[in-house]
């Protein structure tokens, strides 16, 4: 367990160096991450059934937020900063909780 935390641990610093050495490019990264994660949202809140459509919705949520992480770089930046931190807090919740379904359950039931 500790080799993967520090294995992360690395990763994570090299990714920070990068992100801040391309600040464009990382802010690009950071909407785009940011816009995957509104296409599940989007997709598992409207119960979407098909996996083609499903798949375009989250690349085009990752297309745009991305695009628009040019021009409205400090917006981006906090409202996807808080929207990955607060869905990390509430999926490591859930999964130290139990009981609750992830994302890729919820797709197989449909």
């Amino acid at each position: 367990m500790w080799v993967v935390l520090g294995v992360w641990a690395v990763v994570g610093l090299g990714v920070g160096f990068f992100i801040a050495k391309l600040r464009k490019v990382g802010i690009a990264l950071i909407g785009t991450f940011g816009g995957v994660l509104l296409g599940f949202m989007i997709t598992t809140t409207f119960v979407v059934g098909s996996t083609a459509l499903t798949w375009v919705i989250v690349l085009g949520c990752g297309i745009a937020v991305g695009f628009l992480a040019f021009f409205v770089e400090k917006a981006v930046i906090i409202i996807v900063t808080s929207f990955v931190g607060s869905y990390g807090v509430i999926r490591g919740i859930s999964m130290y909780a139990g009981g609750f379904p992830n994302e890729m359950q919820l797709k197989q039931e449909i």
